[in-house]
């Protein structure tokens, strides 16, 4: 089995995944953002919503779950703390 990594959201500097990292995000299997829509980003309960209210009009017609995308994110202080 492969161990895991995670990657900085700003540089791309990455990392064995671990829940400790600054701004840790899991974006594995079961995860949410596995489970946002791999159209438009947004959770399949945004999809049922109806009448869909104006600021959801752009939602897409079908979810489509994204999956796991390989690698989890976090931030690795590259552009300082402040």
């Amino acid at each position: 089995m492969t161990a895991r990594f995670a990657r900085c959201t700003l540089c791309g500097t990455e990392q064995p995944s671990s829940p400790t990292l600054p701004f840790f995000e899991d974006c594995g299997p079961g995860s949410r953002d596995a489970s946002r829509c791999a159209h438009d980003g947004y959770l399949e309960s945004a999809h049922r919503i109806s009448p869909r209210p104006h600021h959801l009009r752009h939602l897409c017609d079908h979810y489509e779950p994204r999956g796991d995308c390989g690698v989890d994110q976090f931030y690795c202080g590259c552009q300082g703390w402040e």
